[in-house]
């Protein structure tokens, strides 16, 4: 099957592991802004569960010596899930990226 990014290869996946990031009320994966001065953020999405686990990571092009701390800090089953970033970052390019792994 030509063009596509992953492929099956015995026990795992050869080559780069790809996704797209729609916006869609049933999104698993994506990237949200965070404002400057501002230390939470919320997605919406219909594909969250109470047993999903949630991986993060950000990005900023602002220098900073301190350490950010993303955590999820609530979650409802089929609705959304908040962030929380600690301390709460400065400049306006602060994005949270995410995606939702299903454990059952």
């Amino acid at each position: 099957m030509a063009g596509i990014a992953e492929q099956i290869f015995r026990a795992g996946l050869r080559g780069p592991f790809t996704t797209k990031a729609l916006s869609a009320v049933n999104q698993w994966a994506g990237r949200t802004a965070v404002l400057s001065g501002i230390s939470t953020a919320t997605v919406s999405t219909t594909a969250v569960r109470s047993d999903a686990i949630v991986r993060v990571a950000w990005t900023s092009d602002v220098a900073s010596n301190v350490a950010q701390v993303v955590k999820v800090q609530s979650l409802t089953q089929g609705a959304y899930f908040g962030f929380t970033v600690t301390p709460a970052p400065v400049g306006t390019d602060f994005t949270i990226l995410w995606e939702l792994v299903r454990t059952t």
